[in-house]
């Protein structure tokens, strides 16, 4: 099959980054098997840590993941239920709870040291993040997941691209091989024709001399 040289698309890594934060949206996040990788000489695949909106609380029984919820709450995470992520206690006794990250830090009036709002030069409130301490913000994983899909896409692309040239170059080498073996064969041609001729005059000079 010919390939043909592959130039980035917008809308196309666009989609793919769609896609991916999809994912992420209704993605545990966690330690898993990368299926999507090369396995290794025992055919095992790499782990690999998926991000994903979704938290897992997993704590020695169900009062103490009761509390780290409550610290989780306070950090601006949000209780998650589904059918595959619902609260439970394991055989074991461990209180299991989810919870959705937070979208993205708050956004506060800055203050000056003397306890003031700063202000812009139109008179508006200075905003900046109030980032919480051990949160885990949706809007820093996608900015991640960004960035991955955008390399891996434009990995994909000169991986495709090194292919068309090392087609291209295999063509160019036959090609060249042909047009080699052609002028020979058109040389050989005239060699033997010349051969003839000469023969030729040689045979005719042979029965004049008679």
């Amino acid at each position: 099959m010919t390939l043909t040289i592959k130039k980035h698309d917008k809308q196309e890594l666009q989609a793919y980054i769609d896609a991916e934060l999809a994912c992420y949206a209704i993605r545990l996040d966690a330690v898993d098997i990368d299926t999507s990788a090369e396995p290794d000489s025992h055919g095992y695949y790499p782990r690999k840590h998926f991000l994903g909106a979704i938290e897992k609380i997993v704590a020695r029984n169900l009062f103490f993941a009761i509390t780290a919820l409550q610290e989780r709450i306070d950090q601006g995470y949000k209780v998650f239920i589904s059918q595959a992520c619902s609260p439970e206690i394991s055989p074991t006794g461990a209180g299991i709870l989810y919870v959705t990250k937070p979208e993205a830090p708050a956004l506060v009036n800055q203050i000056d040291k003397d306890g003031n709002v700063v202000l812009d030069d139109n008179g508006s409130p200075v905003q900046v993040e109030n980032r919480i301490e051990g949160a885990v913000y949706q809007c820093d994983d996608k900015a991640k997941i960004i960035v991955e899909v955008t390399a891996k896409y434009e990995a994909d692309i000169d991986e495709h691209n090194n292919k068309v040239f090392e087609q291209e170059r295999a063509a160019m080498l036959i090609e060249e091989e042909e047009a080699r073996k052609a002028v020979l064969a058109e040389q050989a041609a005239k060699a033997e024709a010349d051969i003839e001729k000469r023969v030729q005059q040689r045979l005719r000079g042979m029965r004049g001399a008679k």
